[in-house]
């Protein structure tokens, strides 16, 4: 099934299959993005705001054809701290 895939490494739009867990789609989009599969544990798949439970397959979620899925970076992780200084507040 098509799917585009947005990430900070640029889209990524192929032919996925439906039967395959989010979390091993994540690693083929990561990679294919040229992004660190390393750091795979610091990234989340979303869409319509919400998070993606990547156990599941785009069958199980019932994902359409030409669906956007974003691959979401946790800035926080990559860090180990605050995106936000508070005490300037």
């Amino acid at each position: 099934m098509k799917v585009i895939f947005n990430t900070n490494g640029g889209n990524v739009e192929d032919d996925f299959p439906t039967d395959k867990a989010l979390s091993e789609l994540k690693l083929d989009v990561m990679k294919a993005a040229n992004l660190d599969l390393e750091q795979a544990a610091q990234y989340q798949i979303a869409a319509d705001g919400a998070f993606l439970d990547e156990t599941k397959t785009l069958a199980d979620l019932a994902v359409v054809e030409d669906t956007t899925l974003i691959l979401w970076r946790n800035a926080g992780a990559r860090s180990g701290t605050r995106t936000w200084d508070r005490s300037k507040e």
